[in-house]
């Protein structure tokens, strides 16, 4: 992975210098050859130099700038690619559900963005090469993988489409006794069509995440005599816990703070015997300080109609 990231900044480099001297070049005062020397043609009732446009251009010129221009293009999708992938990786359920169908919507946007690009002299199925081909480069950079192992995990994941659709006729979810349960029934057949070498790789950011919150679920329950300072000892060590193996916090598997706030309120309110007032007031105080104002009030508003209309405030987790 070092060596593709080393790749990527070297042509990145080479791409922005040739561009910037192939604009210095168009953008120099015409000049007048004469033998072997070479004059500025100037004019002393000129003010300034007069500034061209691409038409002017030698038309060798006007190639090589789009050129780089389309290179340029094909750098774009290449970042959006990855980004895309890594959202893909840690945040969509997509990923655990359907991942050729993930891939295969990324792949079809790089083609999409290069098509409008490469609006003339490239074939359909030109820009479908380079776009399979990012995929392939982004994917191992992204995961981890060799680019063997991402070959291979592509290719599996289109002779096997919707894999929890297909898993779930088999073992319905009404045959476990937890999410969880089930889950890690399905994980293992992932685990045997692409190799532990490659899924644990690809899919253990996510399923850490699953297994994660059915902890968390377990140590409320199991909570409610501890004081409040070692519920947040427990959660804050499985964050770092789960930073460690994964370079990334829990909050990466998020969109937004609102998870973490949630479980800060739930751990608050384990075994807690105030009144609902209390709690009102101090779901408040924690949504302020990690999510803003703002939100906070939102959030007062509509428990306080919830507690007006049932009595009660809903847990959150």
């Amino acid at each position: 992975m070092q060596r593709l990231t080393i790749i990527r900044l070297v042509l990145l480099a080479a791409l922005a210098t040739g561009f910037t001297l192939l604009l210095l070049q168009w953008r120099t005062p015409l000049t007048q050859v004469g033998g072997d020397s070479v004059s500025l043609v100037t004019d002393p009732q000129s003010d300034a130099a007069p500034e061209h446009t691409l038409a002017d251009a030698p038309a060798s010129l006007r190639e090589r700038l789009h050129q780089s221009l389309l290179r340029g293009a094909q750098q774009a999708a290449a970042q959006q690619l990855t980004q895309s992938l890594n959202t893909l990786h840690w945040r969509e359920s997509e990923w655990q559900a359907d991942p050729n169908a993930g891939l295969e919507r990324l792949q079809q946007r790089c083609q999409q963005q290069l098509s409008r690009a490469f609006e003339r002299n490239t074939d359909d199925s030109d820009i479908q090469q380079l776009c399979e081909q990012q995929l392939l480069l982004s994917l191992a950079e992204s995961q981890g993988l060799t680019l063997e192992q991402a070959s291979r995990f592509i290719s599996l994941s289109r002779e096997n489409p919707q894999p929890l659709k297909q898993f779930q006729q088999r073992s319905p979810l009404s045959d476990f006794d937890n999410p969880l349960q089930f889950f890690e029934q399905y994980w293992a057949t992932q685990d045997a069509l692409y190799g532990t070498d490659i899924s644990r790789e690809v899919f253990s950011a996510q399923r850490d995440g699953m297994r994660f919150n059915q902890r968390f679920q377990d140590f409320l329950t199991q909570a409610k005599n501890l004081p409040l300072k070692d519920r947040l000892a427990w959660y804050e060590q499985q964050q770092q816990q789960f930073a460690s193996q994964h370079g990334q916090p829990l909050s990466a598997l998020s969109s937004d703070a609102i998870d973490h706030v949630n479980r800060l309120i739930s751990l608050y309110e384990a075994g807690d015997a105030a009144n609902a007032g209390d709690k009102l007031q101090q779901r408040y105080q924690l949504r302020r300080q990690y999510l803003s104002e703002a939100s906070a009030e939102r959030w007062r508003k509509r428990e306080e109609r919830q507690l007006k209309e049932s009595g009660t405030l809903a847990k959150l987790h």
